[in-house]
């Protein structure tokens, strides 16, 4: 079940990178500057989500080719986390780097 307030994102990183269920990682972002302008430098990641928790793992690569590259990632976001990751997904390349455990202990599910 999703609480309240949250959602459930399935993404798709660019490395493939596919944490174990349970961790908590941030969402990274990296939009082409000559497209979509964002705060700080051109040439840095931003952060569309922190400390979401990872609810399910893909088991084999979405595409039929199988490229590990395709496999996806189930996090619980907020409803604000959700839109962000939907528009980063549409226009730039997501990354996900673990986070201590702690970073998800004091989310508040109304931001």
């Amino acid at each position: 079940m999703v609480p309240r307030g949250e959602r459930a994102v399935h993404v798709t990183p660019k490395d493939g990178f596919r944490p174990a269920r349970g961790s908590v990682v941030d969402v990274l972002a990296a939009f082409d500057p000559s497209v979509v302008a964002v705060d700080g430098p051109a040439d840095a990641a931003v952060v569309v989500a922190a400390g979401t928790r990872v609810l399910a793992v893909d088991d084999a690569p979405a595409s039929g080719d199988g490229d590990p590259s395709y496999a996806g990632v189930t996090l619980l976001v907020t409803e604000t986390e959700a839109r962000s990751i939907a528009f980063a997904a549409a226009t730039a390349d997501l990354t996900l780097a673990i986070t201590p455990p702690e970073s998800a202990c004091c989310r508040d599910p109304a931001s």
